[in-house]
């Protein structure tokens, strides 16, 4: 009986836990980026990949929509050892500014490696030209002013880090919005 008791109330007191990192974290101003912002800021966006050939797509083609300009930005995509299309997908697209490179040919093949990811993206900063390095995952999209918000908000402030917020979709169940939250 004490087991149940301690099993509801560690429930009850995580979901107070979620509801006040949901409340805390709408209560944070959104930066409205100014349009006379003259961009200037090199942005290099990290993407690190493994078996992304169905979600790579969309996220390319949101990042070749940017309003931020082509020649401030490149785009590093990192093939964690894919073993679908993720790195063919990502070879076809013909732009200057979106390449990919391969972990596999990266890394000492002798090397054990626990955090592929940090791996994937200590691999595409040491090939990075931006001034300002931008890490997201290969399955999420942007909208056309992403880029620009954001070196608008590091040239105002000149902070040493950004972290931005992500915007769930498709949750249409209690549990996968509980999961977001979480």
């Amino acid at each position: 009986m004490l087991l149940v008791f301690l099993t509801i109330m560690l429930c009850f007191l995580y979901s107070l836990l979620i509801l006040y990192y949901r409340k805390s974290w709408s209560d944070i101003p959104d930066f409205i980026s100014s349009n006379d912002a003259h961009p200037r800021t090199s942005i290099t966006v990290i993407i690190p990949a493994r078996n992304e050939e169905k979600n790579i797509p969309a996220c390319i083609q949101s990042l070749m929509l940017q309003t931020y300009p082509h020649h401030l930005w490149e785009a590093i995509i990192v093939d964690d050892h894919s073993t679908d299309r993720t790195a063919e997908i990502v070879q076809s697209v013909k732009k200057e500014n979106i390449s990919v490179i391969s972990l596999q040919h990266v890394l000492n093949s002798k090397e054990i490696i626990a955090a592929h990811k940090k791996r994937g993206i200590e691999a595409g900063i040491k090939k990075a030209a931006g001034e300002l390095i931008v890490t997201t995952d290969a399955d999420c999209t942007f909208y056309p002013g992403w880029l620009h918000t954001i070196a608008s908000f590091y040239q105002q402030y000149k902070p040493s880090f950004i972290a931005a917020p992500v915007a769930f979709t498709n949750e249409n169940s209690f549990l996968k919005i509980f999961q977001s939250l979480d």
